[in-house]
C-alpha cells in the first residue's frame, strides 16, 4: 500500500464520520425546533382562547344575564297587569292574548 491509498482511505473514513456526526446534529436541531414550535403553538392557542373569552364570551354572558333580568321584570309586570282593574281594556294584555291564541306563528313586532 502506498501513502496515497492510505490518505485516501483515511479521508473517506473521516468524511463519512463527519457526515454521520453532522446528520445527528441536524436531527437534534430539528427535534429542538419542533419542540419550540409546539410550545409556541400552545402559547398562541392560549392567547386566542383568552382573546375570545375577553372579546366574545364574557360580553355575551353579561348580555344574556341582562336579558334574563329584563325578561324576569317583564314577566313580573305582566303578572301584575292581570290584577289591574283596567286589565279587560289593556291593549298590551290584549296583544299578548292574541299572540297566545295564534301560537306565536306570526311575528307582529319588527326587530
Amino acid at each position: 500500500m502506498d501513502w496515497t491509498s492510505i490518505i485516501l482511505a483515511l479521508t473517506t473514513i473521516l468524511g463519512g464520520c463527519g457526515w454521520i456526526w453532522d446528520r445527528k446534529r441536524h436531527t437534534q436541531e430539528v427535534a429542538a425546533l419542533r419542540k419550540d414550535n409546539a410550545a409556541k403553538d400552545m402559547e398562541l392557542a392560549q392567547s386566542y382562547v383568552s382573546e375570545w373569552k375577553n372579546n366574545i364570551a364574557e360580553p355575551l354572558q353579561r348580555e344574556v344575564k341582562g336579558l334574563r333580568r329584563d325578561v324576569k321584570k317583564l314577566t313580573h309586570a305582566i303578572q301584575q297587569a292581570n290584577n289591574c282593574e283596567h286589565s279587560d281594556d289593556c291593549p298590551v294584555l290584549e296583544q299578548l292574548r292574541h299572540d297566545k291564541t295564534n301560537n306565536n306563528t306570526e311575528q307582529p313586532y319588527a326587530d
